[in-house]
């Protein structure tokens, strides 16, 4: 997705994904190791008495496309 959008953009793939880094407070990305964690965690004894939640594993993205420089 990042690189279809710096391709759009007419950008290099870096300076895409420095601008979708840019959208997350957590200034990261989220690993797949990092949601394999969470399920393992929820599918082990640990996590037996959760339900019914909504847990988001996304570096706290607070824009999926982010607003590139010249964009209108």
């Amino acid at each position: 997705m990042i690189d279809a959008h710096a391709q759009t953009e007419g950008i290099s793939l870096e300076a895409a994904t420095a601008m979708y880094v840019q959208g997350t407070s957590m200034a990261t990305f989220v690993t797949p190791r990092e949601i394999a964690d969470l399920v393992l965690y929820l599918a082990g004894p640990s996590g037996r008495h959760i339900s019914g939640r909504v847990i988001s594993v996304d570096g706290h993205t607070e824009t999926l496309f982010p607003r590139f420089p010249g964009a209108g």
